[in-house]
């Protein structure tokens, strides 16, 4: 058999299919070149998916192959969008596929906290506009965020977040707190309009519907309400 000096691996896609986590997606690789023992480059791919029917695409690179293969460190980059959400995940993995034991940071942000969690099936508040960070790892069967830091709106939150699977039943665990809660952020979790938070302010929570002294008796409470801070 000829002895092979370079190669290049191309047309390759894979299928991921968890029917539990209802998460579908087809992913293609880019062209993996190799000369002697060493691979040329970063193992690029992209592609797209849904998450409980709800749509999002991926690109990403597995960025140290050879010492992959020499059995080190897989180092992981990952970018998804869907809803108005982007993600970016970078870290190392034990192995090109296995999650366990993983060490990754994860930055997520967009215009509604609400429509992240879309893709989990779960039902939160609207939100303004979020910023976050975390650690995150997989540990026996759970994904864990910790060291939580951002922001939604003008106001701060920080924590940690378990997701897992028991009995094949979502189950979300939080431990969050904020030092800073603008009373608009606030607004939302009690039925007003977040959207409208963000265009008027505190204005937003008061709607003039008859009269003078109607009027007069919204804009006090404006005033009132510009001072509520907690």
């Amino acid at each position: 058999m000829p002895e092979i000096r370079r190669a290049a691996l191309t047309g390759t896609s894979l299928t991921y299919r968890d029917p539990l986590l209802r998460l579908f997606a087809d992913i293609d690789i880019a062209t993996v070149k190799a000369t002697e023992k060493r691979i040329e480059e970063a193992i690029r791919f992209s592609g797209r998916g849904t998450m409980r029917a709800q749509p999002f695409t991926l690109s990403g690179g597995l960025t140290s192959p050879n010492e992959t293969i020499a059995g080190g460190r897989n180092a992981l980059t990952l970018h998804a969008e869907g809803l108005g959400n982007i993600v970016d995940v970078s870290g190392t993995l034990r192995g090109p596929t296995d999650f366990e034991g993983a060490d990754l940071r994860i930055q997520a942000r967009g215009g509604n906290l609400s429509r992240i969690f879309d893709f989990l099936g779960v039902a939160i508040p609207d939100t303004r506009a979020y910023r976050l960070s975390s650690a995150l790892t997989y540990d026996d069967e759970v994904w864990k965020l910790t060291g939580m830091k951002g922001l939604f709106g003008d106001s701060d939150l920080a924590g940690s977040l378990a997701v897992s699977q028991p009995k094949g039943r979502l189950y979300l665990k939080a431990d969050l707190v904020t030092r800073s809660l603008n009373i608009i952020d606030a607004g939302p979790f009690v039925g007003y309009d977040p959207q409208r938070l963000d265009r008027m302010g505190t204005g937003g929570t008061v709607q003039t519907v008859g009269g003078a002294a109607c009027a007069a008796r919204c804009a006090a409470a404006r005033r009132g309400a510009e001072t509520l801070r907690c």
